[in-house]
């Protein structure tokens, strides 16, 4: 019963500091104080707060001082949790058109496959694959146990088992690509791509700030990236952060 009453009391502290906090990063953006939001925002986001509108106030801040690659990556980040906003859609098209890189579509399978499901969020994704699995597989129970119902449920039994497939394919190819291949923002003023991991291969091009990429592997503070076009390079660590 103790722990319990000291647990609340404790949700309730967090939940006031954070509010606090959040009432004073936005009064510091209205006043036209974007470092000091930025740092309150920031700070939330290292204590564990995973919101939508903190991101997005974040990349608002963070645009507000210039800085394109910070303020897409978290307009990114906001949209991964909030996907059907479209002030969170806006915001990333204007960045992309304005930047110095321009923005070509992925054109990889994998990459398509997760774009037809970009309505919904991996959680949501994941959510409706689950139920539409459970509700195929209890319908297939009913259809293997139940000779009478089998003329009934053959149909909707099919219909189901072909909806749930795509819906594992999307969500299996999302889970992928956010694991194995996580997109990337360049946040550094520019880039030198190199041919390989280590500064003495020849630099093959350069990334401006808020250049999307895509996260391949990894080798000591070198990262190898591929862009939507199919170039592929290695960068510095530190002049790229992942979504």
């Amino acid at each position: 019963m103790r722990l319990s009453v000291i647990l609340v009391i404790m949700m309730t502290i967090i939940g006031i500091a954070i509010a606090q906090t959040d009432d004073e990063a936005q009064n510091a953006y209205e006043t036209s104080d974007y470092e000091q939001a930025i740092m309150l925002y920031e700070a939330m986001v290292t204590n564990g707060t995973n919101d939508p509108a903190i991101y997005f106030n974040l990349g608002q801040a963070y645009s507000q001082t210039g800085e394109l690659g910070h303020a897409l990556l978290n307009y990114h980040r906001a949209q991964r949790l909030a996907p059907r906003d479209s002030d969170i859609a806006g915001r990333i098209a204007n960045i992309r058109a304005t930047r110095p890189d321009t923005y070509t579509d992925e054109n990889g399978i994998l990459e398509q496959i997760a774009q037809l499901s970009a309505f919904f969020s991996t959680a949501e994704l994941e959510f409706l694959a689950l139920g539409m699995w459970s509700i195929a597989w209890g319908m297939g129970i009913v259809f293997w146990r139940k000779i009478a119902w089998r003329k009934i449920l053959q149909l909707p039994l099919l219909g189901m088992s072909i909806v749930t497939a795509f819906l594992l394919v999307m969500t299996i190819s999302r889970i992928y690509l956010e694991t194995a291949r996580p997109l990337g923002v360049i946040t550094a003023p520019f880039t030198d791509v190199l041919s390989g991991a280590g500064i003495d291969y020849f630099t093959m091009f350069t990334l401006s700030t808020g250049a999307e990429t895509r996260i391949l592997a990894q080798e000591g503070i070198w990262l190898k990236i591929g862009l939507p076009d199919g170039r592929e390079g290695w960068i510095r660590i530190n002049t790229i952060e992942g979504v």
